[in-house]
């Protein structure tokens, strides 16, 4: 078994690799919503 420490740093980089992936595929679909409003 793993620390806690080394265990919790290693699931809180697993998230925030996550995010970061998911971070552009967001903001493409806010900037296309926000655009596609502003057009109406």
């Amino acid at each position: 078994m793993l620390p806690r420490p080394v265990l919790y740093l290693a699931t809180y980089k697993q998230l925030l690799r996550m995010h970061v992936l998911q971070l552009p595929i967001n903001t493409l679909h806010l900037n296309s919503w926000l655009t596609h409003n502003y057009n109406y």
